[in-house]
């Protein structure tokens, strides 16, 4: 069979012929371009998201700081109501010059240093009365807790001293008014009358003057006489918060 291929079919191969080598040359060298701009594009797309998460961690660590340091000068502010921790001596001579500033006499003082840190509490109608840990946690770990985010001892001292009540009464207030790490417990009253001997004046009479040689005119004698002498007596038990600074 012979086959007479003119003029026209050899013109339309021709085309053909160039049409697939175009469309291979499209194929093989486009589709590796349009691949990698896709690759590219995604890698992109993920800089800007890591871009994005970078500016919000930045954003979220400055805030950190500012919290940190907001949080860090509050600390500051509460450590400097505490005292810092004290030997039982030191705790001594702090109530002893808290006494002799009042003009009150001690008659005897103990004084129990902590073993632990104190179990505080918030006080109930404060911001931080809310609990921090859950309620179906035991009471040990809300007290170990407790002891590791405040880490406060309080030393107990328990004295009796005796004054007049003003006195007494100045050092209940002085404690009260100017030192908040310094709580008062208990406080019993009670009031001492000793018998105390002093001197009376009197003035003699003419008639006793010229019967007694030794005295002269209108000289006066001091008599013994015996009066009550009024004190109070003060027990009060304080504690002395101190903070690990």
């Amino acid at each position: 069979m012979n086959m007479t291929v003119t003029e026209s079919d050899k013109k339309l191969l021709s085309f053909l012929a160039a049409f697939l080598l175009a469309i291979a040359f499209i194929f093989f060298m486009f589709r590796p371009l349009t691949e990698k701009n896709k690759a590219l594009e995604k890698e992109i797309s993920e800089a800007k998201q890591q871009e994005i998460s970078i500016d919000m961690s930045a954003s979220l660590s400055e805030d950190m700081s500012q919290t940190e340091q907001a949080v860090r000068e509050q600390m500051t502010g509460v450590l400097q109501r505490f005292y810092p921790m004290l030997q039982s001596q030191d705790a001594g001579n702090m109530v002893t010059v808290l006494m002799l500033n009042h003009s009150l006499q001690i008659q005897n003082m103990q004084i129990t240093m902590p073993e632990k840190a104190s179990n505080l509490k918030w006080y109930q109608y404060s911001e931080n009365a809310t609990p921090m840990v859950p309620e179906e946690a035991s009471q040990e770990e809300k007290a170990t807790k407790s002891e590791e985010a405040f880490g406060v001892y309080a030393a107990r001292v328990s004295c009796t001293a005796e004054g007049s009540r003003e006195d007494l009464m100045a050092l209940v207030d002085d404690i009260s008014e100017n030192y908040p790490a310094i709580s008062i417990l208990s406080t019993e009253w009670s009031t001492i009358e000793t018998p105390a001997t002093v001197p009376v004046t009197e003035m003699k009479s003419e008639d006793e003057t010229d019967r007694d040689e030794e005295t002269e005119d209108g000289q006066e004698k001091e008599t013994p006489s015996t009066l009550v002498k009024t004190t109070g007596s003060l027990t009060i038990t304080l504690e002395i918060y101190m903070c690990n600074q």
